[in-house]
């Protein structure tokens, strides 16, 4: 492995890697070089190559789930605001760690499961869903699906609800979630489940496929790209009051977790919506929300 300078391209130093690695790095924002080899991950200094820390790694190393092409857990990557980059959840042997880069100290352990995916909601609450029943180690082949709330810092389940909630965002009290594709509102203390979008499909149907983006958390409105449309909720009730007009949405295979970093984004006063007809829209939300209200 050589480590290059960013501004001029010459090698500031390298290293022999023999046998199997793994180098954990996200970007070059990242205080150091993450190296995972022979049990043991260790931070080496960009600018000279010595180890700034070291730690061992419990048992074999499973497979990350983060390869899977369809994957769309861990964190979302906010193009308009990216998240700290201080900490990071890592899948180090048979545990999920949230690894402080400066120090490589653990701030949080999970234990790591087959069949199981988990998003980041914040530095304290992971949203987990994973299979039940006979399958429940094959994520994809699963026949039934749960949901938990797992608390990072108590390191605890929360609560468990039934189905696959996905695509969850945390505002105040509230976890917003695609419930087996359907959006829901549930009580982030309780686990109690406070409304559910009405819809005519079947009861047990999962249209996890059609939730498509994430959610945009406005003052008094939810929109969700739902299948083809932009749909637009009212947050207290999870109202469907409309769609808005030429956001044509979709979602291209292989890309899911792009469109949920990135197909929609609320920022401040700005909303920024993707389209799958070749059409980018910026939104002012003041406005926006100015002319929902007269759909309700």
């Amino acid at each position: 492995m050589s480590v290059l300078d960013s501004e001029t391209g010459k090698e500031r130093w390298k290293k022999a890697l023999p046998g199997d690695y793994r180098i954990l790095n996200h970007g070059t924002d990242d205080p150091y070089v993450l190296i995972q080899q022979n049990g043991e991950v260790k931070a080496y200094d960009p600018a000279n190559g010595k180890v700034a820390w070291s730690f061992k790694v419990k048992g074999p190393q499973m497979e990350d789930p983060a390869r899977d092409p369809y994957y769309t857990g861990g964190y979302r990557s906010l193009p308009l605001s990216p998240a700290d980059g201080s900490a990071r959840w890592m899948l180090l042997g048979r545990e999920w760690k949230l690894v402080d880069l400066q120090s490589g100290k653990a701030k949080a352990v999970y234990p790591a499961a087959k069949g199981e995916r988990f998003e980041v909601l914040d530095d304290r609450y992971l949203l987990v869903h994973r299979g039940t029943g006979e399958k429940e180690e094959d994520y994809y082949g699963a026949k039934a699906y749960e949901t938990v709330l797992y608390d990072a810092v108590e390191q605890r389940k929360a609560w468990t609800l039934k189905g696959r909630g996905t695509k969850g965002i945390m505002d105040g009290d509230t976890i917003y979630m695609a419930l087996n594709g359907i959006p829901a509102a549930v009580d982030t203390m309780t686990g109690k489940v406070r409304w559910v979008m009405s819809t005519s499909s079947k009861t047990n149907e999962d249209l996890s496929h059609l939730a498509s983006s994430s959610f945009a958390v406005l003052e008094r409105y939810l929109l969700l790209a739902h299948g083809h449309d932009l749909l637009v909720l009212g947050k207290e009730d999870g109202k469907v009051l409309g769609r808005l007009h030429d956001v044509y949405a979709g979602s291209a295979e292989l890309r899911e977790l792009d469109a949920r970093n990135g197909s929609l984004n609320a920022e401040a006063d700005e909303l920024y919506a993707g389209t799958a007809n070749g059409a980018f829209i910026r939104y002012d939300v003041k406005a926006l929300e100015k002319r929902l209200d007269g759909l309700d």
